[in-house]
């Protein structure tokens, strides 16, 4: 059964937030190829959502996955949807974020 890909608002603030740290560093062809590699990837996850490593200590449900070793991506699956939570890029702390110290996360999102 295939899954819709949603992201939610704080993922597309994540990816933003990627783009404006990477823009001035790298140019804006590489920033924008960059995010469309991570968006493509996340698309991906329609056929085979259950990927990543389940995290029910930090909020129940939500599953972390690996880009590239530069970025992890947080989702939570139900029966026809995959919600991209957050996408942290490079040395976040993430446990932190979403367990409520720096994100808007709770177990009802």
């Amino acid at each position: 059964m295939s899954h819709r890909v949603a992201f939610s608002a704080d993922a597309v603030q994540d990816l933003k937030d990627v783009y404006d740290y990477l823009a001035p560093l790298a140019g804006d062809a590489v920033a924008t190829a960059y995010l469309e590699r991570i968006y493509r990837f996340c698309l991906t996850l329609d056929l085979f959502p259950e990927r990543g490593i389940r995290r029910d200590d930090i909020v129940p449900g939500l599953r972390i996955m690996g880009y590239r070793r530069q970025a992890s991506i947080a989702v939570r699956i139900d029966a026809t949807t995959v919600t991209i939570v957050r996408i942290y890029h490079r040395g976040r702390n993430i446990n932190a974020e979403l367990r409520g110290d720096g994100s808007t996360l709770s177990p009802r999102d």
